[in-house]
């Protein structure tokens, strides 16, 4: 979107709540006003100045390093919307998936297969070329989300339950009780079709155990 815009008049109407940050504008007479954009459309631009005041801005009377400002502005908005969008749209696309595939074997039935054939249905790429790398890896503080990928090296659980030298399993959903999420999975016990079980992260008793965020 490119815009070409001009200082107007000031309406004197009642603050609101700021929706971004305070930038000096000047117009092409070098006239000056510290405001905060509130929406904008078509050649114009409505601000909120620093005495709560509104105003509408239009573009052809702008300083050409405000229009350059706001264009960028507007791309980088634009740019974060797309990125909040997508990461929202992702995590349902792979827990759809997954859901749909229930009591069905996928692929070759291999624990990984199931994740990889999720990502291809989904159009989503595994960054680099790591086979069991799924996207970002979580920090020990966060919780996983339904979409992310759940990577098991040789782990063992206080249930008694125990995984091969690696497994991959996809979270679902979350669980009726605090901290015990749903994933779909594989290739569990010789099963190769895949099944959705419950699955309490905090009852790892050995091995490893790595969530992935898909991006």
């Amino acid at each position: 979107m490119n815009y070409t815009p001009l200082f107007l008049s000031l309406l004197l109407l009642l603050p609101f709540p700021a929706h971004s940050e305070t930038h000096e504008f000047t117009d092409t007479e070098g006239r000056k006003l510290k405001a905060e954009i509130l929406e904008y459309g078509d050649g114009w631009i409505n601000v909120k100045r620093t005495d709560g005041r509104k105003a509408t801005l239009t573009f052809n009377k702008l300083s050409d390093a405000d229009k350059t400002w706001f264009n960028e502005w507007l791309a980088a908005k634009e740019k974060d919307a797309a990125a909040k969008k997508r990461a929202i749209e992702v995590p349902a696309k792979i827990v759809s998936y997954c859901k749909e595939q229930k009591g069905k074997q996928v692929g070759n039935g291999e624990c990984w297969t199931l994740a990889n054939e999720c990502f291809k249905s989904c159009g989503l790429k595994r960054p680099g070329g790591q086979l069991r790398v799924w996207g970002r890896k979580l920090e020990t503080k966060e919780k996983p989300q339904p979409g992310d990928i759940v990577e098991f090296k040789a782990a063992k659980f206080s249930d008694g339950g125990m995984t091969g030298p690696e497994h991959t399993a996809v979270v679902v959903g979350l669980g009726k009780q605090k901290g015990i999420i749903q994933i779909a999975e594989q290739n569990w016990g010789g099963n190769k079709t895949v099944r959705i079980r419950d699955f309490d992260p905090a009852g790892l008793k050995s091995g490893e155990m790595m969530f992935y965020r898909p991006e």
